[in-house]
């Protein structure tokens, strides 16, 4: 029989996974204390969390929360990387964390129904995050606007030049 403790952080960790639009599966061995705290703060900033558990608890999250864990093969001190709001920007916190200080060793991922390789969330890291897209649609639905009011002002500013042509040699 399981004990209380244990029960409560696979219901804590399932409803999390159930939150969470992106895992990110981590091997922390070697990571120190303030490290970890460096990368809790960065993956928090981006709207993510990183939460530590056994491997054996996170499996059986993994299947409370009705997510494919039969292929998933964890092994040493694993951390989890979660995505709530944006999917890709915990991601690519945790990305550029490792890039910096070779650690946490990244070992794959869930993301949209699938668990995924280290390779395919290392192609996700380098995905515009939700707040970059954001500013790529507007920009793309402003552009044409804009340009509209160039011309107009381009237009306007043209009829002026030559009414003040007129005025000039008038005067002379």
């Amino acid at each position: 029989m399981p004990n209380q403790r244990n029960q409560q952080i696979v219901s804590d960790l399932a409803e999390k996974l159930s939150k969470s639009q992106s895992v990110v599966f981590t091997t922390y061995t070697g990571l120190s204390v303030p490290l970890l705290q460096t990368l809790r703060q960065s993956v928090s900033k981006v709207g993510g969390e990183v939460t530590v558990a056994k491997n054996t608890l996170i499996k059986i999250a993994f299947e409370q929360a009705g997510l494919p864990a039969e292929s998933l093969s964890l092994s040493g001190q694993t951390a989890l990387v979660l995505g709530y709001e944006d999917p890709i920007s915990p991601v690519k916190a945790l990305f550029n964390f490792n890039k910096e200080n070779s650690l946490p060793i990244i070992a794959g991922g869930y993301f949209e129904g699938s668990l995924l390789g280290f390779d395919d969330m290392e192609g996700l890291s380098k995905l515009p995050g939700q707040q970059e897209m954001y500013s790529i649609v507007v920009g793309t639905l402003i552009a044409p606007i804009r340009n509209f009011a160039g011309v107009c002002n381009g237009v306007l500013r043209d009829f002026v030049s030559v009414l003040n042509q007129l005025a000039e040699a008038k005067a002379q």
